[in-house]
């Protein structure tokens, strides 16, 4: 697991710095005092342009996917899920859940605060923090059975 970060850890620190910010139109109706309908538009350019990051880097991670990160860890994709959550999407390639040899929580339970030391403290996921975004992490099986799901959002790393 660590290798894992060692290696995606940098990945992200650059995906992060290359990707731009593209302005899309928003749906909702801004406010109708120019005040309120200033603050409106920056929050929605700047709502956006997160999302844009994060699609951004999700396409990056994919485009460079499926990457073995350690000898049983494999990450597979990455997918924006909203302006607030980054999923990545991971198979456990040396284990079969029907085998494993501790039950998930056990294995959550290790699991997690690696990761939420990792996006602590990892220089890459700055931009995530200061937006608060949400990294879901997800893992399945070799055989492609879902095994478990780790949220590490602000309120665990600080945020």
């Amino acid at each position: 697991m660590r290798s894992f970060l060692l290696v995606v850890a940098p990945l992200l620190l650059l995906i992060v710095a290359c990707s731009e910010g593209k302005k899309a139109e928003s749906t909702a109706q801004p406010p109708t005092d120019s005040t309120s309908t200033a603050i409106y538009d920056q929050v929605a350019a700047e709502s956006s342009a997160i999302a844009d990051q994060l699609k951004n880097a999700a396409a990056e991670i994919n485009r460079q996917c499926p990457i073995q990160v350690d000898a049983g860890t494999r990450l597979d994709s990455a997918h924006a899920v909203s302006t607030t959550e980054l999923q990545y999407f991971y198979t456990l390639t040396a284990v079969v859940r029907a085998d494993m040899p501790m039950d998930v929580a056990q294995l959550e339970a290790q699991t997690k605060p690696m990761l939420i030391e990792s996006v602590k403290t990892n220089p890459a996921m700055a931009e995530l923090r200061d937006h608060s975004v949400t990294m879901t992490y997800l893992y399945r099986d070799r055989t492609g059975e879902f095994v478990m799901r780790i949220p590490v959002g602000p309120t665990e790393y600080g945020n």
